[in-house]
């Protein structure tokens, strides 16, 4: 357990589980449950036996069943589906469960496209419990990621599975038995601002971020000038053509990170820490020459657009290049 010193010790824990990237696509599950199990099997081998205890191969490459199985082999463990009906009441569990259980364990995000582990959670200065640390295996997102508990979190990231079959529009996670559910969980709201489109650069940063990681217990906020990149590079666009969040470089207690504002409410919905990724993920030159290089295609930096499609994205932080005229790809420049 880790517990930061210039920040409120005593309400912000971050479990010590070292990120591991998923070293193929389709290998989220099978990372996850090496991020918390103490096991020596690779993620080829955890895959392998995730694999056999999927019934329904056409849908999942690891289904939620599959996990519960490992996962009970090790500990014993309840499932969210079997006593949650919203992501709310789900999340009321994990959070009762990190406190209370000292445990960590994966959770099925973004429609049911994407394993991750919950490893931590922030609470305010008056110990109110306001946000959730993920390790997400993701290459190009592969560090700790903050989400408070906004909108955002409940109907964009930890959403009900929309995979048709038995896990459709339910809420999976897994939280060791005996667990007792003892925290009341608060929606963190701002007025509706009806989106915006010339942004303030000076409000954006000191009104919002500031005052919205300062109500959720974090103290220690600054800002790194441009990132090396330009602003306008990270905006992310909805598939509608209107700014959809607003990405800036932030320092929050000590930590280079990437915070993620939503356009329409003005306000934080998450930050990622920028360990094992850079901001070079989002340089359009870097795009640009990637393109050309690994699939001949010359293109002009005006023609890149990032985009979200909660279809396709995993996360606020994991956007699609949308390239005009050619197509769509990933991040790492993998087409989709």
């Amino acid at each position: 357990m880790y517990d930061n010193p210039d920040n409120h010790s005593d309400i912000c824990q971050i479990f010590d589980v070292k990120t591991i990237k998923q070293s193929t696509y389709y290998y989220c599950a099978a990372a996850c449950v090496k991020m918390c199990l103490d096991t020596p099997l690779s993620q080829e081998e955890i895959f392998d036996n995730l694999k056999r205890n999927t019934l329904d191969q056409e849908n999942w490459y690891a289904e939620p069943d599959s996990v519960y199985i490992f996962l009970s082999n090790h500990n014993q463990y309840i499932r969210t589906s079997e006593i949650s009906d919203s992501s709310l009441d789900a999340t009321e569990w994990i959070v009762s469960c990190m406190i209370e259980r000292n445990s960590c364990a994966p959770m099925l995000v973004s429609g049911g496209k994407h394993w991750v582990l919950y490893a931590g959670y922030q609470m305010n200065s008056i110990g109110e419990p306001r946000g959730i640390y993920i390790r997400d295996p993701w290459p190009t997102t592969a560090s700790l990621t903050f989400f408070p508990f906004s909108r955002y979190f409940f109907d964009e990231y930890f959403r009900k599975i929309n995979v048709e079959g038995k896990w459709k529009d339910k809420v999976e996670s897994f939280i060791p038995s005996k667990t007792e559910k003892f925290i009341k969980l608060n929606i963190f709201e701002k007025p509706h601002n009806g989106g915006i489109n010339n942004i303030d650069i000076t409000f954006f940063k000191k009104q919002i971020i500031c005052d919205d990681l300062t109500s959720f217990g974090f103290s220690k906020i600054g800002f790194l000038k441009n990132g090396g990149i330009n602003f306008e590079d990270l905006i992310i666009y909805d598939k509608n053509d209107s700014p959809k969040f607003f990405l800036t470089p932030t320092e929050v207690d000590n930590y280079m990170t990437l915070t993620a504002i939503d356009a329409n409410t003005l306000s934080v919905i998450g930050f990622l820490e920028m360990r094992d990724i850079h901001l070079e993920m989002f340089d359009k030159h870097r795009i640009t020459s990637g393109l050309k290089s690994r699939h001949n295609i010359d293109i002009q930096e005006k023609d890149i657009k990032f985009i979200y499609d909660r279809d396709i994205s995993s996360s606020c932080f994991d956007p699609i290049i949308e390239v005009k005229g050619i197509g769509n790809f990933d991040l790492s420049l993998s087409q989709h």
